[in-house]
């Protein structure tokens, strides 16, 4: 076979709930849910090559997997996209799904579950999908993130994202010891930032690439493809004027030792992952332009995060 490009992306979008039920906008109607899935469409087509959206596609703070349906209908009806989703526990109703290119990926609905994340407040699952790409049968598996937020104070809240990171760790454990070469792409809007506890000590996603591949550790180290990106101006996903600095790199890619290795038919190009930022998401300030009501003014744009994207190569098994 002649070497296949896969496309990736993660994208938290931000509050997609169906007409009339969004919780912090009491006039949310069916024209503003259309307008909204619009803009989506539009960005979701440009992370792709020559518009045509990526390969796979995880995306977080979505209601149901309704929306995602009438999405896909209304703008994206020509990429071939199916939807895998669960519903959550989480008392905002929000949850994690992927979009999948049918003739890129085969989904694997037997193996694809939720791992929950015990806490006193309900709140997003772990995400775990199996797929199998077509082209050579190499199996990746996806772990979909969307870690509980800091709404309550960076370190008071702290706890509640090493919990979630503690499972999400003992999912790749489990992956790894079923298969130590497996192919883990783990992705999410973490709430943390790579240098955070929870991501480095707990989820053990490091940034020491000899050390993710070392086959003399025992430790299920992924590698974090996004220190790389954090000595840009402007690094980040996330924009919050309340703290030292106003930008937040919460969205992330990581990878597991299979996919920096090309054996497994499938390997990471590293230098692809990028934060996806056109000029034309950005507000004047260069943060993501969201899509709701600030200080009474409809904004209209896509979402307060900005997506995070990658390529895989696909080689001969």
């Amino acid at each position: 076979m002649s070497e296949q490009i896969i496309t990736f992306g993660w994208w938290n979008v931000e509050n997609l709930f169906p007409p009339h039920q969004h919780p912090g906008w009491k006039d949310w109607d069916e024209a503003l849910f259309d307008e909204k899935l619009a803009h989506l469409g539009q960005a979701i087509r440009a992370m792709g090559p020559n518009g045509q959206g990526p390969d796979l596609l995880g995306l977080c703070e979505v209601a149901d997997e309704q929306v995602l349906q009438t999405l896909v209908q209304r703008y994206l009806s020509d990429l071939d996209y199916r939807i895998v989703h669960h519903d959550s526990p989480d008392l905002r109703g929000i949850d994690v799904a992927f979009l999948y290119r049918d003739t890129v990926f085969q989904l694997h609905p037997e193996f694809t579950q939720a791992h929950v994340i015990v806490k006193r407040i309900p709140t997003r699952d772990i995400f775990e999908v199996y797929l199998t790409v077509r082209a050579n049968g190499a199996v990746l598996v996806v772990l979909g993130n969307h870690w509980p937020a800091r709404s309550a104070g960076v370190y008071e809240s702290e706890p509640f994202r090493i919990m979630a990171a503690e499972q999400c760790s003992v999912s790749v454990d489990e992956l790894r010891l079923r298969n130590n070469g497996a192919q883990l792409l783990v992705v999410g809007d973490f709430n943390d930032e790579p240098f955070n506890r929870s991501v480095r000590e707990y989820l053990l996603a490091i940034r020491d690439r000899k050390r993710v591949l070392s086959r003399r550790t025992r430790r299920p180290y992924l590698y974090n493809c996004m220190w790389r990106l954090m000595e840009a101006a402007e690094a980040g996903t996330f924009y919050y004027t309340g703290g030292e600095t106003p930008w937040f790199m919460f969205d992330q890619v990581m990878v597991s030792p299979g996919l920096l290795r090309s054996e497994g038919g499938l390997q990471l190009v590293e230098d692809s992952v990028a934060v996806f930022r056109p000029r034309w998401m950005q507000r004047r300030n260069k943060a993501p332009k969201p899509f709701r009501k600030i200080r009474g003014r409809q904004v209209k744009g896509y979402s307060d995060h900005f997506p995070v994207v990658g390529q895989i190569k696909c080689h001969e098994l």
